[in-house]
């Protein structure tokens, strides 16, 4: 009996945390920010991967991956991807040309946790994803 009962509390435990862990944050993105978001879900999901990469700006770097990396990352798993979706947890103004954002991405086979401090940034007029520059 104690083992049903120890086993319904650890059930119940775990099914709490999946709850919590799925619970999102309404964040509001502002519009050009939400361009960028869009025009870069429509590229991934055509899985042109030239059309990916010109929305990485040139100097984009996150937890030590450069551009470079990031495109190779894209070209070897494009086919796997069946959706891109993002949801953040904070989405913050840095100046006017920088926005700074936690959450993650929904590829349809896995969620990834976008890095802590990832940033897209205005060069010339258009936005760009800028990675955390860590």
């Amino acid at each position: 009996m104690k083992f049903h009962v120890a086993l319904l509390v650890l059930t119940m435990l775990c099914l709490g945390q999946v709850e919590a862990q799925t619970k999102r944050v309404v964040v509001n993105v502002p519009p050009e920010a939400q361009q960028l978001i869009d025009d870069f879900r429509q590229a991934v999901l055509s899985k042109d991967i030239e059309r990916i990469a010109a929305y990485l700006a040139p100097d984009y770097k996150s937890n030590g991956r450069s551009r470079d990396v990031i495109i190779g990352r894209f070209r070897q798993n494009i086919d796997y991807i069946t959706r891109h979706d993002m949801h953040f947890v904070r989405f913050e103004a840095i100046g006017n040309d920088t926005y700074e954002f936690d959450g993650s991405i929904d590829y349809g086979v896995s969620v990834e946790t976008i890095p802590s401090g990832s940033r897209m940034i205005r060069r010339d007029g258009r936005w760009f994803w800028h990675g955390n520059q860590k």
